[in-house]
């Protein structure tokens, strides 16, 4: 195989810009690179573990030792942040509801605190990425979604992705069946 062009630039572009994230690290003023693109332009990280809303996700969600370490618990904090990627959605639920368990949680309630934040203007979403929601009937996204994490959490999807014994057998031994479960909500 002969690497083309684009897939050249693909890696120096990927390669330049981990370097940029390591040199940060040592050197917070910068500057970072002399490439004239990545010095005047935002880009995300080469690994998505790096940024700023990965590590909140991994620091103050998922591996906070005040949380439930339960699957299902952890399963539900990673997807409701995950839905919305965003921090100050994160930080407004909690800040009304308390610390959020599926426990305890009740969805309506979740729903109600975000329906008040799109109403006052507040965005819920993270526009790194988009994050479409099915149709299950709600006039809006985020009610969508929130329906779509009470299926997930009803079918305890948790559980039934860790009896999978491989991320493969995880789509294609039925121990989950997520396409074509959540696929069929939208139908």
């Amino acid at each position: 195989m002969t690497p083309t062009l684009v897939y050249e630039a693909y890696w120096r572009f990927a390669s330049e810009r981990q370097a940029m994230f390591l040199r940060r690290l040592s050197n917070p003023v910068g500057p970072w690179t002399a490439d004239p693109i990545l010095s005047t332009y935002r880009f995300t990280n080469a690994y998505r573990v790096n940024d700023r809303v990965t590590q909140y996700l991994i620091r103050e969600i998922q591996y906070h030792p005040d949380r439930p370490v339960s699957p299902a618990e952890l399963f539900f904090r990673t997807i409701i942040f995950k839905l919305f990627n965003r921090i100050e959605t994160w930080e407004s639920l909690e800040s009304r509801l308390g610390q959020l368990q599926w426990s305890s949680i009740d969805l309506n309630d979740v729903e109600a605190v975000l329906d008040e934040r799109m109403d006052r203007g507040h965005r819920l979403y993270s526009a790194a990425y988009i994050m479409p929601a099915p149709a299950l009937g709600h006039a809006r996204k985020h009610a969508n979604h929130i329906a779509l994490l009470a299926q997930m959490m009803k079918d305890r999807l948790a559980d039934r992705i860790r009896q999978a014994p491989t991320l493969r057998e995880v789509d294609a031994s039925g121990n989950w069946q997520f396409c074509s479960t959540y696929d069929s909500l939208n139908a």
